[in-house]
């Protein structure tokens, strides 16, 4: 078992170097996620890979994030969890999409779809 839990990782860390947090096509930037460094079997891995995502989309977003308006603040919570979405989808991981599933980020029917793949 712990075999098949050495090769998981490192099978995925070989397939998932870097991920691209893309925002909605009204910003069209992108930021790289980098995670090597990152051990995704562990649930403290996939917290901080989680948190990278989550910071590359507010990067991607920050643009659209001016105060005081309700309006600018909806553009950006919407290209935020596209961005955060669309980079939990493109890393395919299990492990990362049901921790943003228990966020609300990912919607469970997604979550299905990866596993599915996978």
């Amino acid at each position: 078992m712990k075999n098949l839990t050495t090769l998981v990782a490192i099978a995925t860390l070989a397939t998932c170097i870097f991920t691209t947090a893309q925002a909605s096509p009204s910003t069209g930037r992108s930021e790289t996620v980098r995670f090597a460094d990152l051990n995704t079997a562990d649930s403290k891995g996939v917290a901080v890979l989680y948190e990278r995502v989550a910071l590359a989309a507010q990067s991607v977003c920050q643009q659209l994030h001016v105060s005081g308006s309700l309006s600018a603040t909806m553009r950006f919570s919407a290209c935020w969890h596209a961005a955060a979405k669309n980079a939990v989808v493109t890393v395919n991981l299990p492990t990362l999409t049901a921790y943003a599933v228990g966020r609300g980020i990912v919607p469970a029917d997604v979550a299905i779809q990866i596993a599915r793949r996978n």
